[in-house]
């Protein structure tokens, strides 16, 4: 693991020795490789000339993901003026970045097609929604790209999928983790399998060459340590994506439960003030949330 990743406390080798207890506990578990499509992508991203109609070629090729990168262009997430019906004319709109960032999220539900059921069908509408609303609040508060957001959204809770392959009743207890507001998931999580879903992503988003800052924002998104009220200057535009998914979640939960989760109730007030989001503008948020979910759904 890079050190310090986010400006934070340096709590690394905790970090470290949970990672190598996962690896032992997903033994014989495979954490899904990094797509061969998303592999070909990057390569042509990080070319000396991009060549955008090649990115466009290689996300065509592939029919389900071009049809779930163009759901998310046409959402009323972008508010486009004219119906996108390409995956050449998302990129030379919106821009080849926003475009492999949907893509990459996309990609997830590839790796994950071996599970479906009542929880994998909650878990993939609730990744959208943290995806559209992370997107959402960091174009309210911050100037972090929305497309970054949104990719950071749907992969936060990467982890899920792999430890139900691991504990088929795992299901049952994140389900009753979020249900309670006593103690964060990961730490219930912890208590029952000796290892949590964001420990479990950051693996797979260290697998898939995801940026390092994604990586750790994955890692540390159920943590109840107040990073924010003296964030240091030259800190605080990477911990801003990690203050965006934890006010996402957070909406999220209220939506759906109606309480706040533990991890708000320990530092959602930190939050709010490090992203300068007084009551009346977190419930108009929410409010605007809502509808973007549903009109999402539409």
């Amino acid at each position: 693991m890079e050190n310090n990743v986010l400006g934070l406390p340096h709590d690394e080798p905790s970090r470290v020795l949970n990672i190598t207890r996962a690896k032992e506990l997903l033994e014989g578990i495979m954490i899904p490789p990094r797509p061969a499509i998303l592999i070909d992508v990057l390569n042509a991203q990080a070319a000396p000339e991009v060549n955008l109609k090649r990115i466009a070629d290689i996300i065509s090729e592939d029919v389900a993901l071009s049809a779930a990168t163009l759901k998310v262009v046409n959402s009323p997430f972008f508010g486009l003026r004219v119906r996108i019906g390409s995956i050449h004319h998302s990129v030379r709109l919106l821009g080849v970045n926003n475009v492999v960032n949907i893509a990459t999220g996309l990609m997830l539900r590839t790796a994950f097609s071996d599970l479906s059921g009542w929880f994998m069908d909650r878990f993939w509408a609730s990744s959208s929604r943290l995806a559209l609303y992370a997107a959402l609040i960091g174009r309210t508060c911050t100037s972090i790209p929305p497309d970054e957001l949104y990719t950071l959204g749907l992969f936060c809770n990467c982890g899920i999928p792999i430890l139900l392959r691991r504990y088929p009743a795992y299901k049952e207890l994140y389900t009753e983790a979020l249900e309670q507001s006593e103690r964060s998931v990961s730490e219930i999580e912890e208590a029952e399998l000796m290892t949590d879903h964001t420990v479990v992503g950051y693996m797979l988003a260290q697998q898939w060459q995801l940026p390092d800052l994604l990586s750790h924002c994955i890692l540390r998104h159920h943590d109840t340590r107040d990073y924010y009220t003296d964030a240091q200057e030259e800190n605080r535009d990477s911990l801003q994506r990690l203050a965006v998914i934890l006010t996402a979640q957070h909406i999220e939960h209220m939506i759906t439960y109606q309480i706040p989760s533990f991890e708000w109730k320990m530092v959602g007030g930190a939050v709010q003030a490090f992203l300068g989001l007084d009551a009346d503008a977190l419930a108009s948020l929410q409010e605007e949330a809502l509808a973007l979910s549903e009109g999402n759904e539409s």
